[in-house]
């Protein structure tokens, strides 16, 4: 499912933009910050281009792609006054998708069968907790006493 919104994502990238992009290794340049771009402000067109890639890879996130999830968040801060590095950086991104298209994270919901693994029992006496205790302050006031969890409406 996630390889056809991939696919979606890539024909709107060209769509857009006029081609496709540059495949990418990783989704972000390792100590790449983006706050310190100064390259020129994207004027009204790209920054409708730049809004909408940002949301298409939000929506690549919310179905499964976690892994480009810091990189998107990270550009989503200047999707009101982008600069053209920040669009570069998107197009970063979509290209590692390019790349990756079929890459998945899988969940496993089911309940793992641990039955054939031998329980092992530890003797906790002779760790570093043998013997520990609660520290209790001694001028610590008294709980009060539980009456129930509705006895105070009464």
């Amino acid at each position: 499912m996630t390889h056809q919104y991939i696919k979606k994502v890539m024909d709107n990238y060209l769509r857009l933009l006029g081609k496709r992009p540059h495949n990418a290794h990783l989704p972000i340049v390792q100590g790449d910050h983006p706050e310190l771009d100064t390259s020129d402000l994207l004027d009204d067109a790209g920054i409708q281009i730049y809004q909408s890639l940002i949301g298409s890879l939000q929506w690549a996130i919310q179905i499964g792609r976690f892994d480009i999830a810091t990189a998107v968040m990270t550009l989503s801060r200047f999707r009101v006054c982008p600069r053209q590095g920040h669009l570069d950086r998107v197009k970063r991104v979509i290209g590692y998708l390019s790349k990756f298209k079929h890459g998945v994270i899988r969940i496993r919901t089911d309940k793992p069968d641990y039955s054939n693994i031998p329980k092992k029992e530890y003797d906790w006496f002779y760790t570093c907790y043998a013997g520990a205790r609660e520290g209790i302050p001694e001028d610590c006031p008294t709980p009060p006493r539980q009456l129930g969890c509705y006895h105070h409406l009464r």
